[in-house]
């Protein structure tokens, strides 16, 4: 008797971890599917593609910037987008106030592209440096 109640014990255990691991997916990382770095820029970059998405879904866009010889209110990244209802969407980033990063998070249909582009407010004699990151979320 005792060894048909261990057997069943341990079926019920077995049914239960199986239908748990259903429930309960194996959650992932956000993976980076496109990154940029500009190094010692001195004039401003027109919309570039960042990322033509195979798959559509939802994207954390970075950037990062650092200017020299200070920060003088001149520089600012921007991303441009597409959204699945069809709406152009602009991200745009204060790095201008001499902030020096920003996230954007965007919806990507399929075949969507995301473009980045570096503006300037003024014409003065400086220079940065642009890292942009895209991650695919979802």
């Amino acid at each position: 008797m005792r060894k048909v109640a261990f057997v069943l014990l341990v079926f019920c255990a077995v049914l239960f971890a199986a239908r748990f691991a259903r429930s309960n997916p194996t959650l992932t990382s956000p993976q980076i599917v496109a990154s940029v770095v500009l190094t010692d820029q001195t004039v401003a970059i027109d919309a570039t593609p960042l990322l033509t998405s195979s798959t559509g879904g939802l994207y954390r866009l970075t950037a990062y910037a650092e200017f020299a010889p200070q920060c003088d209110n001149t520089w600012y990244p921007e991303f441009k987008w597409i959204d699945g209802t069809g709406q152009t969407k602009r991200g745009l980033y204060g790095i201008g106030s001499c902030l020096t990063s920003g996230q954007v998070i965007a919806r990507i249909p399929l075949g969507g592209t995301i473009f980045y582009s570096v503006q300037r407010t003024n014409q003065q004699n400086d220079s940065y440096n642009a890292y942009i990151t895209a991650e695919q979320l979802q």
